[in-house]
């Protein structure tokens, strides 16, 4: 609806064509309503894994949290040598919180010690 009132301003010509559409959304829309962007791995990581995994409505939130918390922390504290003061900062978390995460996942931080 925002979309067709801001072409409706916007509009400098009678006749609303393609390309005044794609100035107001951008050159590349979606497929469908709420569709992932394309083009970041992350993105195409998480469609690959709602397709395999197809959660059930209601629990894709945690489930996806499950599936990819473990190997984000297991990246920042490759990131930064196992050191977790850092690996939470990187994060953007508490180093407290970290901690209790790498408890509760088995995560075993010395594996990403790099050597001296």
């Amino acid at each position: 609806r925002n979309v067709i009132y801001r072409l409706a301003l916007m509009a400098r010509d009678e006749v609303i064509d393609r390309s005044a559409v794609l100035d107001i959304i951008g050159s590349e829309p979606s497929a469908q309503a709420g569709a992932l962007p394309d083009g970041d791995r992350i993105g195409a990581a998480l469609r690959d894994w709602l397709r395999e995994a197809s959660p059930n409505p209601g629990t894709v939130h945690a489930q996806a949290i499950a599936a990819y918390e473990k190997p984000l922390i297991e990246a920042a504290l490759g990131e930064t040598g196992g050191n977790q003061l850092r690996a939470a900062k990187w994060l953007g978390i508490n180093r407290n919180t970290l901690r209790k995460r790498i408890s509760e996942l088995g995560i075993e931080p010395e594996s990403f010690s790099r050597p001296s």
